[in-house]
């Protein structure tokens, strides 16, 4: 995601992307029953819709 967003040549910390999934996770609400954004160890995100 850093490489399409802000490029490959993107010198800032690469912690972005959690600190935006985080608040987009408390933004949303706290309703897990019927979502959740899952966290996949090595690859990314998933949003999860049941």
């Amino acid at each position: 995601m850093l490489d399409l967003v802000w490029g490959i040549d993107y010198a800032g910390d690469d912690r972005v992307v959690d600190v935006f999934v985080k608040r987009l996770r408390q933004k949303l609400g706290h309703d897990r029953e019927k979502w959740a954004i899952v966290t996949i160890r090595g690859m990314g995100y998933k949003f999860k819709v049941e």
